[in-house]
Parts: C-alpha cells; sequence; structure tokens
C-alpha cells in the first residue's frame, strides 16, 4: 500500500499501474543508473483511469495525491524522485 486505498499493483520498465479502490491509473517513469537510484515520474503523461472506468477524468487533486503517495513511497525506499 502505497498510500489510504492504493496500491501499487504493476508495471512495467516504463510505467506503474496504481489502484485506488477500484479505480486504477498508469503512471509513466523514467529510472535513471546511480547510486542512489533515481527515479523520474511524468505527472502530466496520463490523467484518465484505466478501463472500466476509461471515460472518467482523474481530479487534481486525486492526480496530485497519486504523486504525492508515489514520492513518498519511493523515497522511503531509498531512492531519489523528481516529479516533471
Amino acid at each position: 500500500m502505497i498510500a489510504d486505498n492504493c496500491y501499487l499493483i504493476g508495471g512495467s520498465r516504463d510505467d506503474f499501474v496504481v489502484a485506488c479502490g477500484d479505480h486504477k491509473v498508469k503512471i509513466y517513469i523514467e529510472h535513471l543508473s546511480g547510486k542512489p537510484h533515481k527515479l523520474i515520474i511524468y505527472k502530466d503523461a496520463d490523467k484518465k483511469w484505466l478501463e472500466p472506468h476509461e471515460n472518467e477524468s482523474i481530479s487534481v487533486e486525486q492526480h496530485q495525491f497519486i504523486l504525492d503517495a508515489l514520492v513518498k513511497h519511493f523515497e522511503k525506499l531509498g531512492n531519489v524522485v523528481e516529479v516533471q
């Protein structure tokens, strides 16, 4: 769990899928090498929920909550996180 009712449920080299309740969103990222590990989160890449809620927009507040939760989660793991 990365925040209240929000979970990191998967992803790939270039993205994470975050579930908040029954809604899911894909957040695009970039891993940079080095010590400590650096992670860039792209905040403007996608602001729509995934299916079956794809016709619903994510509010600015919801999107910011998810981004803040991801930053806090990965910083706690020792990563340097930048949001662009």
